[in-house]
C-alpha cells in the first residue's frame, strides 16, 4: 500500500529497523568516511613512535648520567637555541605541511611539486642562517662549559635537523606513515648506537655531534625510503607566497617553544646551570603524554587540512576534533599515572643525584597534562587559517608566565615555584585556546561540500 504522493509504505516492523540505520548509519558511516584509515595509521605510527620515544628517553637518560646535572643542564640549552635557530627558515616547512594536503584536498595537484622545491630551498637557506646566527651568540647565554668545539657540534647538528625536518614534514604531508615509521626507527637506533659513545668519549660536544650524525643518516634514509625525488628550486614570488602562509603558524610554533621553555632560562639566571640540568631532567621524563600526544596530532594535521580544503564545513572538522580530544586525554591519563607510580622508585635508585627532581613531580605533571589538549585546538586554529588570534592568545599568555615565573622563582628561589608557575601558565593557555576556537568556529561557514560529491 502506498501514500497518496507515491512514496511505498514501509511495513510498521521494518520501520523501526529503517529509521535506526538511516540516523545512525548515517553518522557511523560519515565517521568512517572522516577517519578512515587512522586506526591504521595510528598503529603503525604508534608502534614506531613508541619505540622511537622510549628510546630517545633511554638515550636522554643515560646522558644526564654521564654528564652531571651541570652539563647536562648547558646540553639542555645548547637544543633549545638550536630550537629557536631552526625558525630561520620562516616557516616554509610549516607552509608545505598545510598547503599540500589542502591542495591534494582541493585538486590542485600541479602545485605539489613546486611547493616541496621551493620549501627544500628554503630549508637550506635556513640552514645556512641558523649556523651563522649560532656562532654570532655570545658563548656565555649557554653555560662556562660551552668550548668552540661544543659549538660547532650544534652548528652541524642545526643543519641535520633542518634536513630532518623537511624529510619528516615531506612524508607526513603526503600521509606516507610507513616510511614516517621507519625514519622514526632509523633515528632511534643512530642516536642509541652514535651519540651515547661519542659523548662518553667527548662530552657535551660528542653528544651533539653524535646526535647531528644521527639526524643526518635518519634524513637519508627518509629521502630514499619515502621515494623524495624533490630538488632545490628558488623563485622570489614562490618562496614570499610560501612564507605568507608559513610564517604565521611558524610564529605560533615559535611562541609555543618560547612558552614553553622560558623557565629554564629563568632558572639558569637565578638558579644557576645545575638546576636546569635538575629541571630538565624532570621535564624530559614528564614530557613523554606531550610527545605520545604529538603522534595523534601529526596524524590528524595532514587529515583535517585535506577535509577543510576538500569541504570548508566546521561540521566535519568537529568529527574530527572530538576523535583527537579523546586520544589524548586518554594517552595522557595513562602517562600520568605510569610516572606517578613508576618515577619515585626509579629515580633514587638508578639517578640518586637527580633525587631533589622529585619534589616538584606532581606539579610538573598537572602542568604537562595541559598540553596536548592545547595542541589540539591549536591544530584547528592553523588548519582554518587563524594564526592571528593563536598569536594574540600565545603573546598575553607568554607576557604573563614570564612574569610569574620570574617572581614566583626570585620569591622562592625553589624549583617547585618554577614548576607551579609553569603548570599555572598552560592552564590559562588550555582555557583561552578553548575559548578562542569555540568563537573562530561558530564565525565560519556550517555547510560546505559534503565530503562525498567530491
Amino acid at each position: 500500500m502506498d501514500y497518496e504522493d507515491g512514496r511505498r509504505r514501509t511495513p510498521v516492523h521494518q520501520s523501526g529497523a529503517l529509521w535506526l540505520q538511516a540516523r545512525l548509519g548515517d553518522r557511523v558511516f560519515r565517521f568512517q568516511e572522516l577517519t578512515g584509515g587512522l586506526a591504521g595509521e595510528l598503529a603503525v605510527v604508534a608502534a614506531s613512535t613508541i619505540a622511537f620515544q622510549a628510546t630517545s628517553l633511554l638515550v636522554q637518560l643515560l646522558l644526564a648520567r654521564m654528564l652531571g646535572p651541570r652539563d647536562y643542564g648547558d646540553w639542555s640549552l645548547l637544543l633549545v637555541a638550536a630550537t629557536y635557530l631552526s625558525y630561520l627558515q620562516l616557516g616554509v616547512s610549516n607552509a608545505m605541511n598545510r598547503e599540500i594536503p589542502f591542495c591534494i584536498g582541493a585538486g590542485e595537484l600541479e602545485r605539489v611539486e613546486r611547493i616541496r622545491a621551493i620549501a627544500l630551498s628554503g630549508t637550506v637557506l635556513g640552514a645556512i642562517l641558523g649556523v651563522v646566527a649560532l656562532l654570532l651568540l655570545p658563548r656565555a647565554w649557554f653555560g662556562a662549559g660551552t668550548t668552540v668545539g661544543v659549538l660547532a657540534a650544534t652548528a652541524l647538528f642545526v643543519v641535520a635537523s633542518q634536513l630532518w625536518t623537511y624529510v619528516v614534514t615531506y612524508l607526513q604531508s603526503m600521509r606516507r606513515f610507513g616510511s614516517f615509521s621507519w625514519v622514526q626507527g632509523g633515528l632511534a637506533v643512530a642516536t642509541l648506537c652514535i651519540a651515547l659513545p661519542a659523548a662518553r668519549r667527548w662530552g657535551v660536544s660528542g653528544a651533539m655531534l653524535g646526535l647531528a650524525i644521527a639526524y643526518a643518516g635518519a634524513s637519508w634514509i627518509g629521502w630514499v625510503v619515502g621515494g623524495i625525488r624533490s630538488r632545490p628550486r628558488f623563485n622570489l614570488r614562490e618562496w614570499v607566497a610560501l612564507v605568507r602562509v608559513g610564517l604565521p603558524i611558524m610564529l605560533v610554533g615559535i611562541g609555543y617553544a618560547v612558552l614553553t621553555t622560558i623557565d629554564r632560562w629563568v632558572i639558569r639566571e637565578y638558579l644557576g646551570s645545575a638546576a636546569v640540568g635538575l629541571y630538565s631532567f624532570q621535564t624530559r621524563l614528564v614530557s613523554v603524554s606531550v610527545l605520545l600526544c604529538g603522534l595523534v596530532a601529526s596524524l590528524m594535521y595532514p587529515r583535517m587540512a585535506e577535509l577543510w580544503g576538500r569541504t570548508r564545513d566546521v561540521r566535519h572538522l568537529r568529527h574530527l576534533i572530538y576523535v583527537q580530544v579523546g586520544l589524548s586525554l586518554g594517552l595522557t591519563a595513562a602517562a600520568a599515572i605510569m610516572m606517578l607510580l613508576v618515577l619515585p622508585w626509579a629515580i633514587p635508585r638508578f639517578w640518586p643525584e637527580y633525587a631533589p627532581s622529585l619534589v616538584f613531580l606532581p606539579v610538573m605533571i598537572l602542568g604537562m597534562t595541559f598540553l596536548p589538549l592545547c595542541a589540539v585546538f591549536g591544530v584547528v586554529l592553523n588548519v582554518v587559517d587563524r594564526q592571528v588570534p593563536y598569536l594574540l592568545v600565545q603573546v598575553l599568555v607568554i607576557g604573563v608566565g614570564a612574569a610569574l615565573s620570574i617572581t614566583v622563582t626570585r620569591a622562592t628561589r625553589s624549583l617547585t615555584g618554577t614548576a607551579a608557575a609553569a603548570a599555572a601558565t598552560y592552564g590559562l593557555y588550555l582555557l583561552l585556546l578553548i575559548a578562542m576556537s569555540v568563537v573562530v568556529l561558530q564565525r565560519l561557514p556550517q555547510r560546505g561540500v559534503d565530503p562525498g560529491e567530491t
